[in-house]
């Protein structure tokens, strides 16, 4: 009978599996990360929770500064219902604290799940940029104001041999002012 602990021979046979410590599989140290009220959890307060009368003064200082009134109105406008109640109440909220507001609106507001959407404006514009350029370099206005009288120019019967006239001004061809008359 042979000794297992003494069989030299099967020793080097068997590998011992070592773990693999790699860049991903470091040991994980818990991290306990407060986290701080956003603006939609100041949203559902007013607009789903019961108005608690001890909100502020559980807030931490992380979650005050995240109460923006200006947001609040800005998503609470969305709703047509409560437009009339935000747009008066908002000529007050410059001079009144964010917990006098919250406290006004949590009472006035009726509690129901609402989806809110945020109106974005238009990131790009319908006209070239180098058409927009001409425009505000001749009549040295904004590009908003160049914008505009595009949006004249282009519904007005004549408005489109302006903008061409303009084009070619800059020494533009044919080929180039279509390019940039282009819609």
């Amino acid at each position: 009978m042979k000794n297992k602990f003494f069989d030299i021979e099967n020793d080097f046979d068997e590998e011992i599996e070592q773990p693999k410590i790699t860049k991903k599989s470091k040991p994980k140290v818990q991290e306990t990360k407060i986290k701080t009220l956003g603006l939609f959890d100041h949203l559902k307060a007013i607009t789903e929770r019961e108005y608690d009368p001890k909100y502020f003064a559980n807030l931490s200082d992380g979650d005050k500064k995240t109460f923006s009134i200006y947001m609040i109105n800005r998503y609470l406008s969305m709703n047509s219902e409560w437009l009339s109640v935000v747009n008066y109440f908002q000529q007050y909220t410059q001079v009144i604290s964010n917990e006098d507001a919250y406290r006004f609106y949590a009472n006035m507001i009726p509690k129901s799940r609402m989806f809110l959407k945020y109106i974005k404006g238009k990131k790009e514009s319908k006209y070239n940029i180098e058409l927009i350029d001409i425009m505000s370099n001749f009549y040295e206005i904004s590009h908003k104001e160049a914008i505009s009288s595009l949006d004249v120019l282009y519904t007005i019967s004549n408005g489109m041999n302006e903008v061409k006239r303009l084009c070619s001004m800059y020494g533009n061809d044919e080929k180039d002012i279509k390019k940039l008359i282009k819609i």
